[in-house]
C-alpha cells in the first residue's frame, strides 16, 4: 500500500472519529428529555417531569440545564424509581426564557421553583440543588420553610453574605489548609488560575448560555446570600455532599459548621464535575430523601 493511500485512510479514521466526538457532544448537549412549559412573573420557564410518588425537585448549575446535571449522570433515572421527579431549566438556561437583565434573577431563581410547586400544585416537596442550584436551595428553605421536606446542597456550600469575598473556581481543586475564618464563616480562599479542563468547561458553557445573561445572573448573586441567624434557624433537613476535589469545598465546610439539622458527606476524589456521575453521591442523595420521607418513617 502506498503511503499516499496510507494517510488517506489514517485522514479518514481521523474525520470520522471527530464526527462522532462532535455528535456525541451535541447529543449530550442539547437533547433534551420531554417536557412542559409554565409562566412565572412573565417569563415561560420548561421543566420535565417523570416517576410518581412525592415530589423531588432538581435545579442546575450555572452555564446548564436539567438533563445536563440531573439525567446524564444517572441521577434522574435512579430517583425516579421511588419519588416523582421534576427537573427545572432556571431562567437564562436550557429551554426556559432567558432575560438579559439582571432584575430578572437572584430570588426570581428562588420563587421560580415556588411557582413550579404552585403550578403543579404540590404542597411539599424534596429539594436538591447543585453548584448555583446548592445555593438557590439553601435560599429556597430559609425563605419558604413550610414547602420543603427536606433539602440537599450539592457541591455547594454557604457563602457569608455581609463578607462574601471572591467566589473560588469550582474546578480548581482546593488549596490544603485554605483558611476559614470561623468568626465570620467568610471563605479565605484564592481564586485559582484557570485550568485547561477549566477553559474547556467554560467553552461548553458559552456554548449553554449567553455572556450577557451570565453576566447579569452573576450580578444578582448577593441576593441568594444567607445570613447566619437565618441558617441557624432552618428546621428543614438538610444535606451537604460534595467531592473533596470541588474548589467549593470549603464553602460546604462554613455551611457544616452549622447548627441546624444537617448531614454532610464528602467524596474522596470526586471534583466538583464528576460528583454526581459517582455512585455514593447517588446513592446518599437517595437514602437522604428517604429518610426524610413521610412514607418511610
Amino acid at each position: 500500500m502506498s503511503m499516499k493511500r496510507k494517510l488517506s485512510i489514517f485522514a479518514a479514521i481521523v474525520a470520522g472519529t471527530l464526527f462522532l466526538a462532535a455528535s456525541c457532544l451535541f447529543y449530550l448537549l442539547f437533547h433534551r428529555s420531554p417536557g412542559q412549559f409554565f409562566e412565572q412573573d412573565g417569563t415561560r420557564l420548561f421543566y420535565s417531569d417523570t416517576g410518581r410518588g412525592e415530589a423531588v425537585i432538581l435545579v442546575h448549575g450555572i452555564a446548564a440545564q436539567g438533563d445536563l446535571n440531573w439525567r446524564r449522570p444517572g441521577v434522574t433515572r435512579m430517583l425516579a424509581k421511588q419519588f416523582r421527579v421534576i427537573t427545572l431549566d432556571m431562567r437564562g438556561h436550557g429551554l426556559s426564557d432567558r432575560p438579559e437583565d439582571a432584575e430578572h434573577y437572584g430570588i426570581h431563581l428562588v420563587t421560580d421553583i415556588i411557582g413550579l410547586m404552585d403550578h403543579l400544585s404540590i404542597d411539599k416537596a424534596h429539594l436538591a440543588g447543585y453548584s448555583l442550584g446548592g445555593f438557590v436551595a439553601l435560599k429556597a428553605v430559609a425563605l419558604y420553610p413550610d414547602r420543603f421536606l427536606s433539602a440537599a446542597i450539592c457541591s455547594a456550600g454557604w457563602i457569608n453574605p455581609e463578607s462574601p469575598g471572591e467566589i473560588p473556581n469550582p474546578y480548581q481543586a482546593p488549596v490544603k489548609n485554605a483558611e476559614i475564618k470561623t468568626s465570620h464563616a467568610s471563605v479565605m480562599m484564592p481564586v485559582a488560575s484557570k485550568s485547561v479542563f477549566h477553559r474547556i468547561r467554560s467553552g461548553v458553557g458559552d456554548m449553554l448560555i449567553d455572556r450577557k445573561i451570565k453576566k447579569a445572573l452573576k450580578a444578582s448573586y448577593p441576593e441568594l446570600g444567607v445570613l447566619r441567624e437565618d441558617v441557624e434557624t432552618i428546621k428543614t433537613p438538610l444535606l451537604c455532599i460534595i467531592g473533596t476535589k470541588d474548589g467549593f469545598l470549603h464553602l460546604a465546610r462554613a455551611l457544616c459548621q452549622f447548627e441546624c439539622p444537617l448531614e454532610c458527606i464528602e467524596i474522596g476524589g470526586a471534583t466538583h464535575f464528576s460528583a454526581p456521575f459517582k455512585s455514593e453521591f447517588k446513592k446518599n442523595l437517595l437514602l437522604f430523601f428517604q429518610k426524610n420521607s413521610p412514607r418511610h418513617k
